[in-house]
């Protein structure tokens, strides 16, 4: 469990910190930065691995999840490692709903039954 956790707000986004200071990234945003530094556009990158440019963009903005088939498809096409790509979702998605309230104390309620047994 990754704690308490604290939501910064900076400029325009909200960005989630435990306790640790660690805050997992979404792989889609890894993805954006390594394009954007070698002046591969997204239309381009699109193209190339046979994926619409808006279901990319939402890949790359964190609002879809990289799954294996995407991350297989980064790998081919830029070298990225399709493994790390996807332990970072599931840290990111695990992040996620870990920091949800409801799901923490349903979380602490099956434990509570678990330990009761």
């Amino acid at each position: 469990m990754y704690g308490a956790i604290t939501a910064l707000n900076l400029s325009s986004q909200t960005f989630l910190m435990d306790a640790n200071g660690f805050v997992p990234q979404h792989p889609g945003l890894f993805v954006k930065n390594d394009i954007d530094q070698r002046n591969i556009s997204q239309k381009d990158l699109a193209r190339l691995i046979g994926m619409s440019p808006s279901t990319l963009s939402e890949v790359l903005s964190g609002k879809r999840p990289v799954t294996t088939e995407y991350a297989l498809l980064f790998e081919a096409a830029l070298g990225l490692g399709a493994d790390s790509m996807l332990e970072m979702q599931t840290a990111y998605n695990k992040f996620m709903v870990s920091s949800n309230p409801r799901f923490a104390a349903k979380i602490d309620h099956v434990r509570m039954l678990a330990a009761g047994r």
